[in-house]
């Protein structure tokens, strides 16, 4: 519906419209996997299947309306993450003493992240080359830290890092702390662990509050003011190691999922 073009968009509208209202009378979950062929757990987006069946009924009507709204998406032929990293298992004592100095930052959002020195090198960061197979590994001796709050605020999730922070990051972080905090929070590599970087935004839409997450998208649109250049130091200095060759759109996507759809389970 974003992207792609269809043989016929007003066919595909009016067969749309028709099934909805039968879904409409029934049980969405049931109607949609029965009669359109989605297949999922969960809506695609969100977490109402009639919020994400009414945007797709909106989405047809528009692009039946002017053809112009279909995207030609960029190729995802890439890496998404721009580096990964082994910690030494023979560093542990090293990781240990570096934690025990750190303190959490204070804050209201459920991830935060910050960067430790550790006394010795602690592991290897690897970063693509312009030959994949020949990637370039860097010792490190920086740590990536991951803090949750929940009932209690605690260390959740550490990993190797070869921090890259342009000097103009302590400015940019005092001016979107909270876009701040989801970058290496949420996405950076200690923080995505295995996980895939679309199932660790959707748990993030799902975990921040709905108070944040607009915060993020104020900040955000301010960030996207900057050009190609800041924006790519920006991202990188946050920790984050998801940047793919359309970031721009990522981060719009990101903004569009939480200003449409519900991602809250409510009661």
């Amino acid at each position: 519906m974003l992207a792609g073009r269809a043989v016929d968009h007003a066919r595909e509208r009016d067969e749309w419209g028709w099934f909805l209202e039968d879904a409409r009378t029934g049980d969405y979950e049931q109607e949609i996997s029965r009669g359109s062929g989605v297949y999922t757990v969960g809506p695609p987006e969100g977490t109402s299947w009639i919020r994400w069946a009414e945007w797709v009924e909106h989405r047809l009507t528009e692009v039946a309306a002017d053809e112009s709204t279909v995207y030609d998406l960029p190729p995802f032929l890439y890496c998404w993450r721009s580096c990964t990293a082994e910690l030494d298992p023979g560093a542990e004592d090293l990781v240990r003493a570096a934690l025990s100095t750190v303190e959490p930052p204070e804050g209201t959002s459920v991830r935060d992240y910050l960067v430790v020195e550790a006394p010795g090198t602690v592991g290897v960061v690897e970063r693509p080359g312009e030959d994949p197979a020949h990637p370039h590994r860097t010792s490190t001796r920086w740590l990536g830290v991951v803090v949750e709050r929940t009932d209690e605020t605690r260390v959740l999730r550490v990993n190797a890092v070869d921090p890259q922070v342009d000097e103009r990051f302590p400015e940019w972080g005092s001016r979107w702390p909270v876009l701040t905090a989801a970058l290496g929070g949420w996405f950076s590599d200690a923080a995505l662990g295995v996980d895939d970087p679309w199932y660790q935004q959707a748990t993030m839409l799902e975990s921040e509050s709905d108070e944040r997450l607009a915060e993020l998208v104020r900040e955000g649109r301010e960030l996207l003011l900057l050009d190609d250049e800041d924006l790519w130091a920006f991202v990188s200095s946050a920790g984050s190691c998801v940047q793919p060759p359309h970031l721009r759109w990522w981060f719009e996507w990101m903004f569009w999922r939480i200003e449409t759809f519900d991602w809250k389970r409510r009661a």
